[in-house]
């Protein structure tokens, strides 16, 4: 996700030069590897977990999601945040702050939820819980792989840090907006497939604005076009 310093384009240009086949998922980082002077073509295409809905139904995710969602969550709408250990104490406090105006303005419930369990992501979770505890909700257990899938698919959006949260979010149909804090070029190459840059947001209190957008489009028929 970060660029290549001058010493370590000839390196990149050298192993690349030994590669019969190369594709990447976004056409940021086709440049940077052309800009390393590697030769020949760059094939791009799109991150590949935007397929994982060929894979697992809706139907059968409905059957996990049962299986571990609190009652009174089975009939909710609700939302998916995440963040993890690129998000500052003021972006956490921020994302605390954000997260209620979305709960007040759209009658969503929060469920706080990591994704990348040896991340650190759980540390940044339990803080923006900790600001509202009575309007937030995280799980006591750690979801498999699968509970995640099922808990995102079902979800009225996904919010968050995670770039394969969102894919998979779009991958069933939900908007998604990232919040890039760590400054990584990954998550406006996948939304430059979309023509949805706008919906990369650079710092947590921008996430209230652009929701609202996103909510209004028809995400499943942005990925059909690609």
């Amino acid at each position: 996700p970060e660029i290549f310093y001058n010493d370590e384009k000839n390196l990149i240009k050298t192993l690349i030069s030994k590669v019969d086949y190369i594709s990447v998922r976004d056409y940021l980082s086709k440049d940077k590897l052309s800009n390393c002077g590697v030769e020949g073509e760059i094939h791009v295409y799109p991150d590949s977990v935007l397929s994982i809905s060929q894979f697992y139904s809706k139907e059968y995710l409905k059957e996990i999601l049962l299986n571990f969602i609190p009652d009174n969550f089975v009939d909710t709408e609700y939302i998916v945040f995440h963040a993890n250990a690129a998000y500052s104490k003021e972006d956490r406090k921020k994302s605390a702050e954000e997260l209620i105006k979305i709960k007040n303005k759209f009658n969503y419930e929060i469920i706080l939820q990591p994704i990348g369990y040896a991340l650190n992501d759980m540390e940044a979770i339990e803080e923006i819980y900790s600001y509202f505890p009575d309007e937030f909700f995280l799980f006591s257990k750690k979801l498999s792989p699968i509970e995640l899938l099922a808990l995102i698919a079902y979800s009225k959006a996904y919010i968050g840090a995670s770039l394969h949260g969102c894919i998979t979010a779009n991958s069933y149909g939900v908007p998604g907006i990232v919040c890039n804090c760590a400054q990584y070029s990954k998550f406006e190459g996948y939304f430059q497939h979309l023509n949805l840059t706008s919906y990369v947001v650079e710092k947590p209190e921008n996430i209230n604005e652009v929701l609202e957008g996103q909510l209004n489009i028809d995400i499943s028929k942005k990925i059909r076009e690609l």
